[in-house]
């Protein structure tokens, strides 16, 4: 096919236009064959998403959905309106829907960057999982799972005050739920001494399940029991009492967190990628919903790595609404910040400030 068109290319340019009009019909078969193989591979990667969206493979399901935002046409996306259910590309709508962040994140940047011309089921979550992917903390994160409210308040409030961004399971149930949800946790704290679902239990459960076995787990307990504790979970990386100091803390956990560095870069990589995909729908034409992406994208902007700001302020250019006014001219004024993101944010201010402005006829009537 290759050698086809460039011979074609070749003898159109050499004004030869006979031998050029023969080849035509040849690169025609040869067009249909190389659409027919596409098309065949790219079915068999939409019938293997379906496959692993369901034994819940996040890393792999993510990659095919990356594949498929090349191969796959945007008309193979299933209509809105019913038209089409079994259409091709209806796994990749499915994977919008997904537990696991990566999963649907990685699927709205597919279907942005298809940005298929008619409505798709779900479609109200494209633009949505696309801000979640972009706003996602870059805090080292970690999950406290206890029964015990005084516990769990305690332990809690002592790692954030040691620079964790934390979050509180009340139950067992609740932490297994929310470990699988967001599996990116820097950190997984358990007490020892929970009952809705027997702490070994669930520590074992964490383990086994595919999407949460990689994530660090700290043991918190009793101080005479932690010899004990030691022991029963083996696998644990830490234990320590409930009444640790600031500095076991730091000293222990936050070296645990690091392990986790490799989950961090990939969390900035996807961020910036579903920065770049909202910034491509926000700057063409497309029946998703991006005026409301806006909302706490500014927040963004004084933490996050150039590579996810620079493409969410073309975004903010493009729907930024008065209250990004002050964060932009900020970031704008800020000597310290690089030339190229300090003028990426003057041309969002201007956008933000071109659509406050008073139009026209609204100036002529006094408004």
């Amino acid at each position: 096919y290759e050698k086809t068109v460039s011979l074609a290319r070749a003898l159109k340019r050499d004004k030869r236009e006979e031998e050029a009009k023969a080849l035509e019909p040849i690169l025609a078969e040869t067009t249909r064959d190389r659409n027919r193989a596409i098309a065949c591979g790219t079915r068999a990667l939409c019938e293997a998403l379906s496959l692993i969206l369901a034994t819940q493979h996040a890393r792999l399901a993510a990659s095919l959905l990356a594949l498929l935002a090349e191969e796959l046409p945007a008309t193979a996306l299933p209509e809105a309106a019913g038209k089409g259910t079994q259409a091709m590309g209806t796994p990749v709508i499915q994977a919008l829907d997904s537990p696991d962040k990566l999963v649907r994140v990685q699927a709205a940047i597919t279907v942005a960057f298809l940005n298929p011309p008619y409505a798709v089921p779900a479609g109200d979550k494209v633009v949505a999982n696309l801000v979640e992917g972009i706003t996602t903390t870059s805090e080292r994160s970690v999950l406290v799972v206890s029964d015990a409210a005084q516990q769990q308040n305690a332990f809690g409030a002592l790692l954030t005050a040691c620079g964790f961004f934390t979050s509180r399971a009340q139950s067992a149930y609740e932490g297994l739920f929310r470990a699988r949800q967001f599996p990116d946790l820097d950190l997984l704290v358990l007490d020892a001494q929970t009952e809705s679902v027997p702490a070994i239990k669930f520590y074992q459960q964490i383990r086994e399940d595919p999407r949460t076995r990689h994530v660090p787990l700290a043991i918190i307990g009793p101080g005479p029991e932690l010899v004990r504790l030691r022991r029963l979970y083996e696998g644990a990386l830490a234990c320590l009492p409930y009444d640790a100091t600031a500095k076991q803390v730091k000293e222990v956990l936050l070296p645990l967190a690091a392990i986790r560095e490799d989950f961090k870069a990939e969390a900035v990589s996807l961020s910036a990628r579903a920065a770049e995909a909202l910034a491509r729908l926000c700057e063409n034409r497309t029946v998703f919903p991006v005026a409301a992406s806006q909302k706490g994208l500014s927040g963004i902007l004084k933490k996050w790595p150039d590579l996810v700001r620079l493409p969410t302020l073309r975004v903010l250019a493009k729907v930024g609404v008065e209250e990004d006014l002050v964060p932009l001219l900020r970031l704008a004024q800020d000597a310290a910040e690089p030339l190229a993101l300090r003028q990426e944010a003057l041309g969002a201010l201007g956008g933000v400030l071109s659509r406050l402005a008073p139009t026209p006829e609204e100036v002529r009537i006094g408004l």
